[in-house]
């Protein structure tokens, strides 16, 4: 039996959906298959239609997407949101249609994983409830692991932490603040920002793309590229030029200045010849 290891977005996600109490309660998983273990990395929620079907066309645009960052991701399986004890046949249902669409990928017999995390067990006992089984037509229970590299840890330790007191720690108004207050302080300008760019994303998202626009926005980030290009280069070269231009300007006035001295250093000479009538001989010594 291959090893499973679960990575904390999907946990991440499945609770936001809680939290935000969704009316979507089933979504895919995405890992990686190694030889004798499997990767749960990510997750998104799908849509489903009224008669249970879900909407493969959203489903391969996702996929899409998501390939273009994380191209090793694949479809490991799906987790449902379930409120009650036991089996969802609609969840079945929904594995069913996705174990299709699996075959006709690889062309083979695939399994599936299915994460089951029951709502109100969470809700009663503040923890999540997560069961796991194989899905090839049958369920089969299997255990999981949960796990995290380093960022992951960093971020679960940057999102939970919790403050002490810090007297020293003072803000624009000079009270004193404790780290925990300045820690969700810093969250909450974080979670305003990245609102306002998933509201850009999904303004985006929500226009009809067609292959023209498509075209068009790739000739924009083309374009973008070549100007910040250009603009680098002219600024090395306007720098580089300038300094040459100052180099120049210096030289120029030094050598003027040395000409003029040799030209009243002449001109002292020849009065001192006229003055004292100094003349020399052929041999060109003084007489």
């Amino acid at each position: 039996m291959e090893s499973v290891k679960l990575h904390t977005i999907p946990i991440l996600n499945a609770v936001d959906n809680i939290a935000r109490n969704s009316e979507s309660k089933v979504g895919v998983l995405l890992g990686t298959k190694e030889e004798n273990s499997i990767s749960i990395w990510n997750s998104f929620e799908l849509i489903i239609g009224e008669s249970l079907s879900v909407d493969f066309d959203f489903l391969q645009d996702r996929l899409e997407q998501f390939n273009s960052v994380f191209p090793n991701l694949e479809v490991i399986g799906i987790y449902s949101i379930e409120a009650g004890d036991g089996q969802n046949t609609k969840t079945i249902q929904i594995l069913n249609q996705l174990l299709y669409y699996k075959s006709l990928e690889n062309k083979t017999s695939p399994n599936l994983l299915l994460l089951v995390v029951r709502e109100t067990k969470c809700s009663d006992t503040d923890s999540l409830s997560v069961e796991s089984y194989y899905f090839d037509g049958s369920l089969v229970p299997v255990e999981i692991t949960a796990t995290a590299d380093e960022t992951e840890h960093a971020s679960i330790f940057t999102v939970t932490r919790k403050g002490n007191v810090e007297p020293n720690i003072k803000d624009n108004n000079s009270s004193s603040i404790t780290k925990s207050q300045k820690n969700n302080n810093e969250l909450l300008m974080a979670i305003e920002k990245l609102q306002l760019k998933m509201s850009d994303i999904i303004r985006f998202m929500d226009r009809t793309s067609t292959q023209n626009a498509d075209d068009t926005l790739i000739n924009i980030s083309n374009n973008l590229v070549y100007l910040a290009r250009k603009i680098h280069q002219f600024k090395s070269y306007y720098i580089a030029d300038h300094d040459n231009k100052q180099l120049s300007t210096s030289l120029f006035a030094i050598l003027t200045q040395e000409l003029g001295a040799l030209e009243n250093l002449k001109t002292q000479i020849s009065k001192n010849i006229v003055r004292y009538e100094i003349r020399t001989n052929t041999s060109g010594r003084f007489e």
